[in-house]
């Protein structure tokens, strides 16, 4: 039988298009403006955001699997869609946070994530394919399964680990005289606090047109947030100089 979407989920998917679009977007600009300049940084943090748009694409595949064949994802293809490059973003940051500070623990810094991605992964392919009910379960919305909390405390390890570097990059970039690189600072903390409110609502709360809106804006700042982070426009260099 075939799954018939309400007005609510085509909301969520139109919106869900409209972040990865805009996310991919910025992480492109950044990307050109890599090859421009030359600057690694912008690479990394373009890639980066690129990749956290990963956590849409479960969502986005089941909505194209409905429209085109009526039927959902199943659980497997839906968490490995959503987390496919979730620990290629938080490697790509690592590199980038490294390589504007801690330069000399950066050996040490990324084969501690690498450790800890290997085993991530390796708990991934087994509940995957062993017992996928350990991962989550279905909502109350063909387009999402919820992850139990097995896996929600595995996952919060790695955004503890990006939020305890984002302010470190934070209260080392206070430290500068350069108004852009304290500018740089506020705005990654910014992203990154702004992207873990958006998991929590997005877990925490049930699925309803106000909660899609909320998570649907502030991920969209914290795709903003990062684009200003590390490929900041040149007009709001010359008005943060001119401050």
């Amino acid at each position: 039988m075939a799954i018939k979407l309400l007005p609510l989920d085509y909301a969520n998917g139109i919106i869900t298009i409209i972040i990865i679009s805009i996310g991919i977007f910025l992480g492109l600009l950044m990307i050109k403006k890599y090859i421009r300049y030359k600057e690694n940084t912008l690479l990394f943090m373009g890639l980066c955001l690129i990749c956290i748009t990963s956590f849409f694409w479960g969502v986005l595949g089941a909505f194209i699997s409905i429209l085109i064949t009526g039927k959902g994802l199943s659980i497997q293809v839906y968490f490995m869609l959503s987390s496919i490059l979730s620990h290629v973003s938080a490697i790509l940051w690592l590199i980038a946070f490294t390589n504007t500070i801690y330069k000399d623990k950066q050996k040490l810094i990324l084969s501690f994530m690498t450790v800890y991605t290997v085993l991530h992964r390796t708990i991934f392919i087994y509940f995957l394919l062993v017992d996928p009910s350990n991962m989550g379960y279905p909502s109350d919305t063909p387009l999402h399964f919820r992850p139990n909390m097995i896996w929600n405390f595995v996952n919060a390890i790695a955004i503890i680990i990006t939020l305890i570097t984002a302010i470190i990059f934070f209260k080392e970039s206070r430290k500068a005289k350069d108004p852009e690189i304290r500018f740089k600072g506020l705005f990654f903390l910014l992203a990154i606090v702004s992207y873990c409110m958006g998991i929590i609502i997005s877990l925490v709360f049930s699925l309803n047109i106000y909660t899609l809106f909320i998570v649907a804006i502030i991920f969209l700042s914290a795709f903003l947030e990062i684009y200003f982070a590390f490929g900041m426009p040149k007009w709001f260099k010359k008005l943060i100089a001119s401050d």
